[in-house]
C-alpha cells in the first residue's frame, strides 16, 4: 500500500519538475524575443561592431514570426531608370536584402495617365507586403523621361529615394535598339532607325535617342527632388563590381549592412554576375536577353552618335559632379 503512493508522489514530483523546467524555458524565449523587439537598436549598438559584416543579421531574425504585422504602403524607394541600363539587376540585387520588400513586376503607375486616374489606394494595394523594418522598393524606369513622373512621385511621398542607373549613351541606345527589334517581326536596320534621311544627322524625333541625353532629364527631376535623394549608379560598374556598388546603394538606403561576396557570382557563359540565395544557396542569373552580344554599327554612324551626346555627356558631369568616362 505504501509503495503505490510512494511511485504516485515520485511522479508527481517528477511532472511538476518538467512543468516548471518548461515553463522556465517558455519565460526565456518570452523574454528574449520581448528584448529583441524592442531593442534592436541596441543590439546594433553593443553587437554589431563585432560581426564580420556578412554576419550581421536582419532584425526580423528577432521577432515572433506570428507576430510580424505586415503592411502594404507608397514606395520608399524607386529605380526610375534609365531603361536598359540594368535596372533588372540592380531590383534583383537589392531583392536579396532582407531589409527590401521589393516589387517584382513594373506598374507604370506614374508616367501611365490611365493608371494614374485609379488613385494612390489602387497602386498602394499592388504593393509587396512589407514587415516592420523593411522599406519598400519598386521599378519603373520609363519614369525616367516621362515629364509628369517627378510631380507625381513627390506628391505622393516628397521623402522618396529615387534609384538612376547610367549607361554609355551610345551601347544603352544600341541595346533598346535590339530589344524592339527582338518585339517586332519588321523593324528598320539600326542606321535607318537613328539616323535622319533628309539631314544625314541623328534623328532627334526617335524617343529612344533623347532617352539617352541624361542631363536634359536630371535637370528635370533635380528640379523636384533634392540632389541628396538621387543615387547615381554607373552601368558599367554595377556590372564589373556589384557588390561595391550594392553597398554603397543600401548606405543611400540607410538599410541594415548585408551584401557580401556570397550574393555574387560571376558566370562566364553569360558575361556577367548573378546571384545566390544566401538562405537555399539557389542562384539566378537574369533572362537570356541580357548581356547578350551588340550589333556591328558602322564606324561613321558610331562618331557621329558620340558627337551627338558628347555636350550632354558634358553638361551630366557638371550637373552631377561625376565624372563619367564614355567617348
Amino acid at each position: 500500500m505504501i509503495r503505490p503512493i510512494i511511485i504516485k508522489l515520485s511522479g508527481i514530483c517528477v511532472l511538476s519538475t518538467v512543468l516548471m523546467v518548461l515553463t522556465l524555458s517558455k519565460s526565456r524565449q518570452v523574454m528574449m524575443e520581448t528584448e529583441s523587439r524592442g531593442s534592436y537598436s541596441k543590439y546594433k549598438t553593443l553587437e554589431i561592431n563585432s560581426l564580420p559584416e556578412n554576419e550581421i543579421p536582419s532584425k526580423r531574425k528577432f521577432l515572433n514570426v506570428t507576430e510580424l504585422k505586415v503592411h502594404k504602403s507608397i514606395p520608399d524607394s524607386i529605380i526610375i531608370g534609365v531603361s536598359k541600363c540594368g535596372t533588372r539587376a540592380m531590383l534583383e540585387y537589392l531583392r536579396l536584402h532582407p531589409d527590401v520588400a521589393a516589387l517584382n513586376a513594373e506598374i507604370g503607375y506614374y508616367y501611365n495617365d490611365s493608371m494614374w486616374s485609379r488613385g494612390q489606394d489602387w497602386y498602394i494595394s499592388q504593393m509587396p507586403d512589407s514587415e516592420p523594418g523593411q522599406i519598400t522598393v519598386v521599378k519603373s524606369p520609363d519614369c525616367f523621361q516621362h515629364q509628369d513622373c517627378a510631380y507625381r512621385i513627390y506628391a505622393d511621398n516628397k521623402k522618396t529615394k529615387l534609384l538612376v542607373l547610367l549607361r554609355d549613351p551610345v551601347e544603352r541606345l544600341v541595346s533598346q535598339y535590339m530589344q524592339l527589334r527582338d518585339k517586332h517581326d519588321f523593324f528598320p536596320t539600326f542606321e535607318k532607325w537613328i539616323m535622319d534621311d533628309s539631314s544625314d544627322q541623328v534623328n532627334i524625333r526617335v524617343s529612344s535617342v533623347t532617352v539617352s541625353t541624361y542631363a536634359v532629364h536630371l535637370e528635370r527631376w533635380l528640379n523636384v527632388f533634392p540632389r541628396k535623394q538621387l543615387h547615381i549608379t554607373k552601368s558599367e560598374s554595377l556590372r564589373a563590381d556589384p557588390l561595391t556598388e550594392m553597398r554603397s546603394v543600401e548606405k543611400f538606403l540607410n538599410i541594415t549592412p548585408f551584401y557580401s561576396d556570397e550574393d555574387f557570382y560571376y558566370n562566364a557563359s553569360r558575361g556577367f554576375y548573378c546571384v545566390r540565395n544566401r538562405l537555399t544557396w539557389k542562384t539566378k542569373c537574369l533572362g537570356k536577353s541580357k548581356g547578350r552580344e551588340h550589333i556591328p554599327v558602322k564606324e561613321d554612324i558610331l562618331n557621329k552618335l558620340y558627337a551627338f551626346y558628347r555636350p550632354y555627356n558634358e553638361q551630366l558631369n557638371h550637373l552631377m559632379d561625376i565624372a563619367f568616362d564614355w567617348p
